[in-house]
């Protein structure tokens, strides 16, 4: 399954999306450990969408930093 570069952040409460996008990278990436800040207004029980849909575990500090793992990003330059 590869992350195509958007993920979504539903909100389970009022039903806001929030969305994430990862740059293109140069050369194909597996594994790669995503951190980021939760909106203020978004809730502390979170989920996050690929852009297929799949769920992606994700990880809640305290501090309301949100990390997960991307398990495969293609290269921007394949294809072309």
């Amino acid at each position: 399954m590869a992350l195509l570069g958007v993920a979504a952040l539903p909100s389970l409460v009022r039903g806001t999306d929030y969305r994430l996008t990862l740059a293109p990278a140069a050369e194909e990436r597996a594994g790669q450990v995503v951190s980021f800040a939760l909106p203020a207004d978004a809730p502390a029980r979170a989920e996050l969408r690929n852009a297929s849909g799949a769920k992606l575990p994700l990880q809640m500090g305290a501090d309301r930093v949100a990390t997960f793992v991307v398990p495969r990003q293609l290269s921007s330059t394949l294809g072309s």
